[in-house]
């Protein structure tokens, strides 16, 4: 069973990460989830599509943005939906069965879906869950969305053959507590990223530093140029109480458009009309 123990600054490379890794039980696979529900995608290429999010424990990074610090600390009982859209929440004991998963997954795609969004946290944390529930979820006739921090490219490697699309965070060094720079990895997830849909997302803080904002856009541009990249203006939360200005953002979309052909700035919708 997952811990309960936030991790470190420092990123995990394989599946005895604390927190996520995908439990068998004999030949029940299981998985830490912090929550499942329904709503409207407000991020990236696929706004304003319903979609089911599930939610899973563990991240191996710390953002100074974080807007789900419960993915972080892990939590001993998950909430799941019990109908699509209404807020009304089961609470069950993690670590959840691919069974009880599915079984949530199928209740809330009684309504029309668009796909189904991996999210966190670190969803690839649980590879081994992912590339046993994926298919099950295609089954259905939903795609299999996955959000991810862009730092784990042999845990991609593992199931990009059952994802549909891939939004992949870019980390500027600055937005994270221990300033690393995750440039090189996130070169080779995107090469591997390639084999399916993918887009770029990079969360613009307040202050950005104008040269890694530039390094980032010439990485994406080094494996390729048409790659979509979604300029994600902050959204205040925690410690982070500003917004990027219009001059910011603008700087930045022209920067990016030197080495991009598809640049494009797009703010967390679902925040701005109150959806979770």
């Amino acid at each position: 069973m997952a811990s309960s123990t936030p991790l470190g600054d420092n990123p995990v490379s394989s599946a005895d990460a604390a927190g996520g890794v995908s439990v068998v039980a004999g030949r029940t696979r299981q998985a830490q989830v912090v929550e499942v529900f329904s709503s409207i995608q407000g991020e990236g290429s696929h706004i304003g599509r319903r979609h089911i999010f599930v939610r899973f424990f563990a991240c191996n990074l710390r953002c100074n943005y974080c807007d789900t610090p419960e993915s972080l600390t892990g939590t001993p009982r998950a909430r799941l939906e019990v109908e699509a859209g209404q807020g009304n929440f089961e609470i069950c004991d993690n670590p959840i069965t691919e069974e009880s998963l599915m079984s949530c997954i199928t209740r809330l795609a009684q309504n029309p879906h668009d796909a189904v969004s991996l999210t966190g946290g670190e969803p690839l944390l649980q590879k081994d869950f992912l590339r046993s529930l994926c298919p099950q979820i295609r089954a259905l006739g939903l795609g299999t969305f996955l959000e991810t921090n862009g730092t784990l490219p042999e845990h991609l490697r593992a199931v990009i053959h059952c994802i549909d699309t891939v939004s992949m965070d870019i980390k500027l060094p600055e937005t994270l507590r221990n300033g690393q720079s995750w440039f090189d990895k996130h070169r080779e997830f995107l090469r591997i990223a390639l084999q399916t849909e993918v887009y770029a997302k990079l969360v613009l803080p307040a202050a950005p530093n104008w040269s890694a904002v530039e390094k980032a856009a010439k990485m994406i541009a080094s494996v390729d140029s048409t790659v979509l990249l979604v300029i994600q203006p902050v959204t205040p939360s925690g410690s982070i109480t500003e917004s990027p200005s219009s001059e910011t953002i603008v700087r930045t979309f022209d920067i990016a458009s030197k080495h991009l052909s598809d640049v494009r700035v797009i703010p967390q919708v679902h925040k701005m009309i109150g959806l979770r």
